[in-house]
């Protein structure tokens, strides 16, 4: 999602690294502070929103629709 964010919202996410660190440990997640934790799931669900309405026209700009729904979102 950050790669596409970037693409085409030309915007840069908050890494998850910038909450739990390089290591990638998942259970570093409780250890967030609740307000940075909220700021970063609100900015990934509105991103995720604004790719929806992107490339959605796209693929059916494209007449993709068959391919990615019968095929690739499975």
């Amino acid at each position: 999602m950050d790669a596409l964010s970037e693409k085409y919202l030309g915007y840069k996410p908050i890494p998850l690294s910038d909450l739990i660190g390089d290591k990638k440990d998942p259970t570093k997640i409780y250890d967030v502070e609740l307000e940075k934790l909220s700021d970063y799931a609100a900015e990934d669900a509105d991103i995720t929103y604004q790719l929806y309405e992107i490339l959605s026209k796209e693929i059916e700009k494209e007449n993709l629709q068959k391919v990615a729904y019968d095929v690739d979102f499975l």
